[in-house]
């Protein structure tokens, strides 16, 4: 709990710092936007500055002094300067809004308190694991075995320091932080232009979406991002339109671009309407220098990421666009693995009907949007099974609502080119990777319209009723999968966490035993490396070339890479294979009930793929003495490489 409340202590001192960086360019508008805008600069400013830091050899040893330094002036400047936010007590309905919003900061409090789960999957594989190993090495260096670690970090950086000061629920408390900010911001903008109403619907819009309430409380970027993104495509879009301040846009967006990838195709497609913008102006002049300037800081705040890929791995975008950059212990075999990957996500291209029915999808049929469990299998019949992915990482019926109400508004010309920027983005979607999570990045806007179009008497019950339902849902969806017993006694320190873990992570079990030890762990089929406190690498294939597997024939290859780099014991999770190939896969080992090696027909088919020939190599490497077990575990079992 002390780590998650120094969080966001530290998150409110970033409005101070925020403001002494932004101040002057939001004093047009309302104070509880302008607070969460400073708030969101403050804090992606911390996460670029630890990327300087970090690169500093040693910089992460004493990084946390100027972190501490740039907290204590922010609050200094938030005591001397206070903001009245809310303005007064919601009355009536209002305290439904009220409600709707402190559904993910409750359950984003207990996520945060648990120990992470495969329930919140990228958290414990990189988004924590990276962070954790950069602060054992005292500096940001390459990780060649998870690509990852190439993704722009602003975000991440900041985990960094949440696990110096509070462990993983420091980590992950900011996120909580950052769906406060958001729901802060829409709140101030929706009042300021439309009413209070417009505020109070597009903050519960926001707040009530499922992935939303999902993602607080873990180590996902995606309400950061989506924050980063929306809000400074809305504020940039606003500098063009009504001449208002572009500065906090133009870093908002430069911060979109230094938390996913997918922040630049938010920046290309707000590219185009801003062009469209700048050709109907009747300044052209002034338009287009705003539109250059904004561009130049947004690139500036965001670059030095793929600045430093290029120096690293040569291609700025690692590991996409192979084809065309190429890049360090990558090839295009990995690359076609993972873009197939990606297209199992969404709707498959049937036609023009296909845009629709995923964007659409977005609302009612979450399963084909999340990962794990994405993929939609057709059989012969024409039957369709799978696609049962977590629920809660819907976007909801109100914020989709949302870019329908405002196309069909009466303030349609106001909301036009944010709308605009809004469609194509999801266009985009489409057709790069239809995970549902990176559609958050369009959340903000598609709120704001919505409460734009809801503020008559008529338009409000009938939107109120919608939240409502929407709350009911994702309500019933938390308290399945993000609030059970189990996960709240924890949370609270009734169980310990080992113990938790123990039940609820297959890996940990392991971890603990392999933290007993010393030398280097090589991973197959297992990623949650986040729990161990020994060096380690993934091994199994799509991650690196290192391992050599394209040009691998024997044992003694899988051996000599193994010693190449550096590994002397190796893991490999049986969970994730058919249990009776697991039965011939322990009996080619010479181990089990009935030793003898694997049939021919399907040893020749996994040596000939390149993705599967490491298990024939392993259980000859076992069968032949050069690995040997040294502790087995439910779903698991433990080699050390012989000497």
């Amino acid at each position: 709990m002390l780590g998650v409340l120094i969080t966001l202590v530290f998150s409110v001192a970033m409005i101070g710092w925020g403001r002494l960086l932004v101040g002057k360019h939001i004093e047009h508008l309302h104070p509880a936007a302008g607070t969460g805008i400073c708030g969101l600069v403050g804090l992606g400013s911390v996460g670029l500055l630890t990327l300087f830091i970090g690169l500093l050899p040693g910089g992460l040893k004493w990084g946390i002094g100027v972190v501490g330094l740039l907290g204590v002036i922010g609050a200094v400047n938030l005591v001397r300067h206070p903001v009245r936010i809310i303005g007064r007590r919601p009355e009536g309905p209002e305290w439904v809004a009220v409600a709707a919003v402190i559904l993910p900061l409750f359950v984003g409090l207990i996520g945060a308190l648990a120990p992470s789960t495969a329930l919140d999957w990228d958290t414990i594989a990189y988004h924590l694991a990276v962070p954790k190993m950069w602060l054992a090495a005292g500096q940001i260096e390459p990780v060649s075995f998870i690509h990852h670690s190439n993704f722009p970090f602003t975000v991440d950086n900041l985990f960094l320091w949440g696990l110096v000061w509070g462990g993983q629920a420091g980590a992950k408390a900011f996120t909580i932080s950052y769906t406060l900010l958001g729901v802060l911001t829409l709140f101030g903008l929706g009042r300021q232009y439309w009413g209070p109403r417009a505020g109070l619907i597009a903050a519960a819009a926001f707040a009530t979406a499922p992935v939303i309430v999902w993602e607080t409380g873990t180590g996902y970027l995606d309400v950061a991002h989506g924050l980063y993104a929306g809000l400074g495509a809305w504020l940039l879009l606003r500098s063009l339109t009504h001449d208002e301040p572009w500065l906090p846009g133009a870093i908002l967006l430069g911060f979109a671009i230094g938390t996913k990838y997918t922040g630049l195709a938010s920046a290309m497609a707000l590219a185009i309407v801003a062009g469209q913008l700048v050709w109907d102006s009747c300044n052209r002049g002034r338009a287009l220098r705003t539109v250059g300037v904004s561009a130049l800081i947004a690139l500036a705040v965001g670059g030095a990421w793929y600045a430093k890929n290029f120096a690293w791995t040569g291609n700025p975008v690692y590991p996409f666009l192979y084809e065309h950059f190429g890049g360090k212990n990558w090839d295009q075999n990995q690359a076609d693995v993972y873009r197939n990957e990606q297209d199992t996500f969404g709707v498959p291209w049937e036609g023009t009907w296909t845009v629709p029915h995923a964007v659409l999808g977005l609302a009612y049929q979450p399963g084909r949007y999340v990962n794990p469990g994405q993929k939609l299998v057709i059989d012969e019949q024409g039957r369709a099974s799978g696609a049962t992915g977590n629920p809660l990482g819907a976007i909801g019926l109100p914020i989709l609502l949302g870019l329908f109400a405002g196309a069909l508004g009466t303030r349609r010309r106001e909301l036009g080119p944010a709308l605009l920027w809004a469609a194509l983005g999801l266009s985009v979607w489409v057709v790069l990777s239809q995970q549902s999570r990176y559609a958050v990045s369009f959340a903000p806007v598609l709120a704001l319209a919505l409460g734009a179009w809801a503020t008559s008497p008529r338009r409000t019950i009938l939107v109120g009723a919608v939240l409502t339902l929407q709350f009911l849902i994702t309500g019933f969806w938390a308290k399945e999968m993000l609030l059970d017993p189990d996960r709240i006694r924890v949370a609270l320190g009734a169980t310990p966490a080992p113990e938790y873990l123990r039940q609820k992570l297959g890996f940990y079990e392991a971890a603990e035993a392999i933290n007993q030890g010393t030398g280097k762990v090589a991973l197959y089929d297992e990623v949650f490396g986040f729990y161990l406190d020994v060096p380690y690498y993934w091994a199994s294939y799509g991650h690196s070339t290192e391992m050599g597997y394209a040009t691998m024939t024997s044992s003694d290859d899988l051996i000599a890479s193994f010693r190449k780099l550096g590994i002397e014991r190796v893991y490999v999770n049986l969970r994730m294979s058919d249990p009776e190939f697991v039965r011939r896969w322990v009996g080619a080992m010479g181990l089990g009930e009935t030793p003898g090696p694997l049939p021919e027909a399907e040893r020749e088919s996994l040596v000939g793929d390149v993705q599967g020939r490491w298990k024939v190599f392993l259980a000859d490497a076992v069968a032949e003495g050069e690995l040997r077990v040294t502790q087995t575990f439910r779903g698991g079992v433990l080699f050390e490489v012989v000497d």
